[in-house]
């Protein structure tokens, strides 16, 4: 015999797992853009599984305090674009941090929060916040410039090329400049998206690296170098490997990044929370308590044959004979007498072979 599917119990499943799937996905991914845990076209989850290589710890900060436990000499935090800006506490953090010896490449092509804290950090160097194109030298159009002139660095060792999306330019100050755009680029003063007569062509710098402290900042005037759509235009992915490669351990700054996922926040929450942990640990001794307690385990057994292993059938129905007979009249009111009582009989005498087997 064939099994019989309750419809509205099997859609009624299908329904709560969709939500399940859709709830897990929601606390475990992230739409921001440059975020180290959006997988789509402008996240950066490939930069973060990089990091997560060389990193001997977790390798994105969700919260600035998170700087306090990174070592420094032989560590490099990237930080993509920052949304809001750091406090004199953050800033102070990140501070410490490269007083450690540590490593901060900064990358955004607008001015704001970005400059903001390359002056409180003491670095020279600030974002120009205007596009640079390129109509000699690109990749597919001229928002998307190719750089080919670069220094020998750690960072930039093989690295004889990379590809700016709609990035911007740098004004250097004190900072030594590692890669500068081609001749025959300029800045889009009016964003019109062509070259004007006071527009002048000419190389720009797009990559410096300056001491601070005991520490080194890099600035890049384009984050989307890094992002996942971007790591295959020409050079990129080699200098993402380049930095990865260069340091002990890379770890990604999301402190300021837009909306970290549920989950990842709670993990998070629950390292540096001891009386969380504490709880937790104890939480697994009690529910297993739980699980073996009988008046639990009746609770069990009632709710799993009643929504998983309900028989529903005639056979699973203890009737007599009078009431076998009203049943199938209710349920088959098409049938005639005859009909209901062979069936009835022949029920009657399958329950007594079934006894009469027990009892052998």
């Amino acid at each position: 015999m064939g099994t019989e599917w309750d419809i509205p119990r099997v859609i009624l499943w299908c329904f709560i797992i969709v939500i399940a799937v859709t709830l897990s996905l929601a606390a475990l991914t992230s739409t921001t853009a440059f975020g180290a845990y959006n997988a789509e076209w402008d996240g950066t989850s490939e930069l973060r599984n990089s990091a997560a290589d060389s990193a001997s710890a977790t390798p994105v900060l969700i919260d600035s305090t998170e700087y306090d436990q990174l070592e420094g000499s032989g560590t490099l935090v990237i930080l993509l674009a920052p949304q809001t800006a750091y406090s004199p506490a953050e800033q102070a953090r990140v501070d410490a941090f490269l007083d450690r010896g540590g490593t901060l490449l900064i990358a955004d092509d607008r001015r704001g929060e970005t400059n903001q804290l390359l002056a409180e950090l003491g670095v020279s160097t600030r974002i120009d916040g205007r596009q640079l194109r390129d109509p000699n030298q690109f990749h597919r159009n001229p928002a998307l410039p190719i750089i080919t002139n670069t220094s020998n660095t750690s960072i930039t060792q093989g690295v004889d090329q990379f590809t700016f999306n709609r990035g911007s330019t740098l004004t250097t100050g004190n900072a030594t400049v590692l890669a500068y755009s081609s001749d025959f680029s300029y800045l889009d003063e009016n964003e019109n998206e062509q070259r004007d007569q006071t527009e002048p062509l000419q190389s720009y710098p797009v990559l410096t690296t300056e001491q601070v402290g005991n520490g080194r900042v890099f600035v890049l005037s384009d984050p989307s170098i890094f992002i996942n759509q971007m790591l295959d235009r020409p050079g990129n992915r080699n200098l993402a490997n380049g930095l990865t490669s260069s340091y002990d351990r890379v770890v990604l700054d999301s402190s300021h990044g837009g909306k970290i996922p549920l989950t990842i926040q709670f993990w998070v929450w629950l390292k540096q929370t001891p009386w969380a942990q504490a709880v937790l640990a104890g939480l697994g001794p009690l529910l297993l308590g739980l699980a073996v307690h009988p008046r639990v385990r009746s609770v069990i057994t009632i709710v799993r044959e009643e929504f998983f292993e309900r028989d529903t059938s005639l056979d699973a129905v203890t009737f007599d004979a009078e009431e076998r007979t009203e049943y199938l009249r209710h349920q088959h009111p098409d049938w005639d007498a005859t009909r209901v009582e062979r069936i009835t009989k022949s029920m009657e005498q399958l329950d007594t072979d079934t006894i009469s087997d027990d009892d052998e």
